[in-house]
């Protein structure tokens, strides 16, 4: 299962792709990325991740300054508003539902990029 996803300086050739399995992972993973400087792009995270989920993911990066401008994505299978209200409370920047067919799960993920890595300018990190 899909938990999060650290994307990384996917503009440059230096590109990385981190994948975690669980939300108290993702947080070791960007302070990793940032002490070496390469600083991650975005963080797509879903709200269903093992021992620490989404919500509690986003409270707690959101309150450590040093990740308060990385654009913290939702990607998940939940179209509950009160989980839409939640993660944008938290600081989400998006909220995108999976589709559940494969085909339109990766135009999904790729229009994700598009948009984060392309056409919206980030800070540079790092």
């Amino acid at each position: 299962m899909l938990c999060c996803l650290i994307i990384g300086k996917l503009i440059t050739s230096t590109s990385e792709l981190r994948i975690c399995d669980a939300g108290e992972t993702v947080r070791k993973s960007v302070i990793l990325l940032i002490e070496d400087s390469i600083g991650p792009d975005l963080v797509v995270v879903d709200l269903n991740m093992p021992r620490l989920d989404g919500r509690g993911f986003l409270a707690e990066f959101r309150r450590d300054s040093q990740f308060s401008a990385i654009p913290v994505v939702v990607l998940t299978v939940s179209e509950a508003e009160d989980d839409v209200m939640t993660a944008y409370r938290c600081g989400a920047a998006g909220y995108v539902v999976k589709p559940v067919d494969p085909e339109r799960f990766v135009a999904a993920i790729r229009d994700l990029a598009n948009y984060w890595l392309g056409l919206v300018r980030l800070p540079q990190m790092g």
